[in-house]
């Protein structure tokens, strides 16, 4: 598509279709990464954490935090706004925890 053209019908299929395998993907990632917040959040509270686990922390913060934006943005464009608050949420949580650990 040439730029300040409207795009085809393929070509928004084509995107429409990479957006939800890019989600999709995202998506096996995010219990991984919950399970490894879910470690370190205990760690952190017992005092534990060296200064590389605190760079790892807030890396998988980050990504969770990428995560719920990416699954924020899909419900924005469907115009569900019930999950899109949801996952809001979810991702402020995720930029709030990332806020929070200092090294």
């Amino acid at each position: 598509t040439k730029p300040g053209t409207m795009a085809s019908k393929e070509d928004v299929a084509k995107r429409d279709a990479l957006d939800k395998e890019y989600g999709d993907t995202m998506d096996g990632a995010r219990e991984p990464y919950l399970a490894a917040a879910g470690i370190f959040s205990e760690r952190a509270e017992k005092g534990e954490l060296e200064p590389r686990d605190k760079q790892q922390y807030k890396k998988v913060c980050g990504y969770l935090s990428d995560i719920y934006g990416f699954k924020k943005a899909m419900a924005g464009k469907a115009k569900n706004l019930t999950d899109k608050a949801k996952w809001e949420a979810e991702e402020k949580k995720w930029n709030d925890r990332y806020e929070t650990i200092k090294n």
